[in-house]
């Protein structure tokens, strides 16, 4: 028997009223069918919470850390600044002592003035 045949004989038969008292049970079974979807819905709300609160919590790791960084950076170039002006200023005056130690160089210009490290 065909899918066709098939359909065609259930079409055929005589067609049945449901009694009250199955429809009034059937209803009421299905009133108590949406408990397992709150419980689905407090998973995910549940879920999202969570979901905010780790997002929430990384940006602020970000963003210190974007911080420190920053600050790390300006206290470079402020370092780098230093050093520069240090080198000029070792370079303008005229040495009378220069003492060298592999990277290290100590200039001593005049019994007035401290040394000169770099």
């Amino acid at each position: 028997m065909t899918d066709e045949e098939v359909g065609k004989a259930l079409r055929r038969l005589p067609r049945a009223a449901a009694s009250q008292r199955f429809r009034s049970d059937v209803l009421r079974a299905t009133r108590v069918a949406p408990r397992p979807r709150m419980a689905w819905r407090m998973v995910a709300a549940t879920a999202t919470m969570l979901i905010l609160v780790f997002g929430t919590y990384g940006a602020s790791l970000r963003h210190q850390r974007q911080q420190r960084i920053k600050a790390l950076r300006a206290e470079s170039q402020q370092i780098a600044s230093e050093l520069r002006r240090v080198k000029a200023k070792a370079d303008e005056s005229e040495p009378i002592v220069v003492l060298e130690n592999g990277d290290t160089r100590v200039i001593v210009s005049n019994q007035q003035s401290k040394p000169i490290y770099y």
